[in-house]
């Protein structure tokens, strides 16, 4: 039997705990190594990251067919969470152009269950929710008492180390972890690179039929396109929840 929790985290520890989870994130068929840097009131989650010494500057003409496969740069793809203000800013690409969005950090009403399993050294709790139109698992350790995770998924009374969806299309699976660890270099968002827009446009993009995709990525006049629209790749299937 479990029951429901809308956790809400209290930040008076005097322990300072930073660290850095590794994870293997899956998108539908596209896999990415991602990284959780986190504090006590704040976390950064990042995938899709390459050195910017790897950045080549060449084959940069626009595509005739456009798929929603994202091309890595030196921020990647980010969602920053300061905890203390309840705020959530993400770094998102569509088609090679960068949106940034800003939101409440959403509230998650997680159910907990009894079942245990270890993930690495931790010995971890399940939980399960849903959210933005997916269902949830999500496994979580209180030897690590912070109400972090990857992505957006948080608000359990301990660290997420692997979360999927039931469909298996999203998964984050734990690789390893490393703290203490000093992040604050990962705690600096970069607000200029990429386009501001509201929730209310990156909800648009993601609910939107290809034309209106297209529309908000300015393809150049003269240009045609054709955009493959794969949905099970997104995050987001809905915002009811």
């Amino acid at each position: 039997m479990g029951v429901f929790l809308s956790y809400t985290f209290c930040y008076c520890q005097t322990k300072k705990i930073e660290g850095i989870v590794n994870y293997i994130q899956t998108n539908s068929t596209y896999h990415f190594k991602s990284k959780l840097y986190f504090t006590t009131e704040k976390s950064a989650y990042k995938y899709n990251v390459i050195e910017r010494k790897s950045l080549r500057k060449d084959n940069l003409s626009m595509p005739t067919e456009l798929k929603f496969d994202t091309v890595p740069d030196e921020f990647g793809e980010i969602t920053f969470i300061d905890f203390s203000k309840k705020n959530l800013l993400a770094r998102e690409k569509v088609v090679g152009k960068s949106f940034i969005y800003e939101e409440s950090l959403p509230a998650i009403k997680w159910k907990l269950s009894n079942e245990s399993k270890l993930i690495g050294k931790f010995k971890c709790q399940k939980a399960t929710t849903t959210f933005r139109g997916r269902n949830y698992v999500a496994w979580f350790t209180t030897e690590i008492p912070i109400s972090m995770g990857p992505w957006k998924l948080n608000g359990l009374p301990g660290l997420i180390l692997e979360a999927f969806d039931d469909t298996l299309q999203i998964q984050f699976a734990f690789e390893s972890i490393s703290m203490p660890e000093n992040v604050a270099d990962n705690m600096v968002f970069p607000s200029t690179e990429g386009r501001r827009i509201t929730f209310e446009e990156h909800k648009t993009i993601f609910e939107s039929t290809s034309q209106k995709v297209i529309a908000m990525i300015d393809i150049p006049k003269g240009t045609t396109v054709k955009i493959d629209i794969d949905k099970r790749v997104f995050f987001e299937l809905s915002y009811d929840k």
